[in-house]
């Protein structure tokens, strides 16, 4: 039991690196697309969590449903926290970014 949520923790992880590495170099490529680039990430992070979803329904199935629900609502609350974080960070780039193009034309 232990290494198909491992697997599954691990496909999260490894989609919110994938995302946050995605938007970033898109937005710092592009200058904009702040809402287009962070909902393209956030779909990437979802589509790994249903995938989690599923092979954790596969395994977890046949054996308790109490296993099955619980590990369901761990794959969703990692998948949520996961789309939370890189709103957030994608904000404070975004943050980030405007205040030196400020200070830039200032000067």
């Amino acid at each position: 039991m232990n290494w198909v949520l491992i697997l599954c923790t691990g496909l999260l992880i490894v989609s919110f690196i994938i995302s946050c590495s995605y938007a970033i170099h898109s937005v710092k490529k592009k200058g904009e697309g702040f809402m287009r680039y962070g909902s393209e990430g956030a779909a990437i992070n979802f589509l790994s969590g249903i995938l989690a979803g599923i092979i954790w329904f596969f395994y977890a199935g046949p054996i308790n449903v109490f296993m099955l629900f619980g590990g369901m609502v761990y794959i969703l609350a990692c998948t949520a926290v996961c789309i939370l974080i890189l709103w957030v960070v994608l904000f404070v780039y975004k943050q980030s970014g405007l205040t030196q193009k400020q200070s830039y034309m200032q000067d």
